[in-house]
């Protein structure tokens, strides 16, 4: 069975033509943050490390707004699996869709 995810190119799709362009999706968070073997099999130690880097990085004041980015970020860069589908939104209410072609 297909699992779906949603992912923004960024507000209005602003980064959708460089996601095309590079075959590849993304999150914005902790752009300049080494995440070199952060990822490991459970969310939850993720968030528990990089929510203070994250709030510290990109000026994120919510531990609940930054639990969210830490985990989006999370399922892009780990949880996303072979045979997934993203759907992203156009900013022109359409979407593009992909699948994930490796893990």
């Amino acid at each position: 069975m297909n699992r779906y995810f949603r992912v923004s190119a960024g507000k209005n799709a602003k980064y959708l033509d460089f996601a095309l362009a590079n075959n590849c999706i993304g999150t914005g968070w902790m752009a300049e943050v080494d995440l070199t073997g952060k990822f490991g099999d459970d969310w939850r130690d993720f968030n528990r490390e990089l929510i203070p880097v994250l709030k510290q990085t990109d000026a994120i004041k919510s531990s609940i707004a930054a639990g969210l980015a830490c985990g989006i970020t999370w399922t892009v860069a780990q949880g996303l699996t072979k045979g997934d589908v993203v759907l992203v939104p156009t900013g022109v209410g359409t979407y593009r869709t992909a699948k994930i072609t490796v893990s």
